[in-house]
């Protein structure tokens, strides 16, 4: 669990600044789930991750897709992938 704001380098003056909103990194069934939280209050940001997670958790126990169809493409992606290789 991990709430942050990343960092990155203005291209104007070069100076490395500190992004306003935050982000949330975790991971889940061996997938890191890397999202913008879209917000400026690292408190709602918590909770963002929170929900996200439990989504996550409950898309598992019920077997329905998980809320992003980020999640959905990756995973049909790894199991292509794997039965390319017993190929």
């Amino acid at each position: 669990m991990a709430v942050y704001r990343p960092r990155y380098r203005d291209q104007k003056t070069g100076k490395l600044k500190q992004s306003a909103q935050w982000w949330y990194e975790f991971v889940y069934d061996g997938d890191r789930i890397r999202e913008s939280a879209k917000t400026t209050s690292k408190t709602v940001a918590k909770q963002a991750e929170d929900k996200r997670r439990r989504a996550l958790q409950e898309a598992a126990a019920t077997g329905k897709p998980a809320a992003s169809a980020k999640d959905t493409r990756r995973k049909h992606t790894r199991r292509v992938h794997a039965a390319l290789e017993a190929y």
